[in-house]
């Protein structure tokens, strides 16, 4: 998660670069679910089948991760049907 006003597509490349160059995974295509100013969610889909959901956001969304594992820990999330 990045603190910044924006993310513009400069910054959203170089995380995506990062963050696949860190899991040493290179994707063989992207599909974009949802972007605006404050965040960005894509689904990245890898050559053995598996895929990944990326998050990559600003203030005031970069706490979200800790509030979802702590609810997922308490198993609080309810399936959306």
């Amino acid at each position: 998660m990045v603190n910044s006003a924006t993310l513009d597509e400069q910054l959203r490349t170089q995380l995506r670069g990062d963050l696949l160059a860190v899991s040493r995974r290179v994707p063989t295509r992207r599909h974009i679910i949802q972007r605006w100013e404050l965040s960005s969610v894509e689904r990245w889909f890898f050559p053995d089948g598996s895929s990944l959901i990326c998050k990559i956001a600003t203030t005031p969304f970069t706490g979200e991760a800790t509030v979802l594992r702590a609810l997922n820990n308490q198993q609080a999330l309810a399936r959306v049907s």
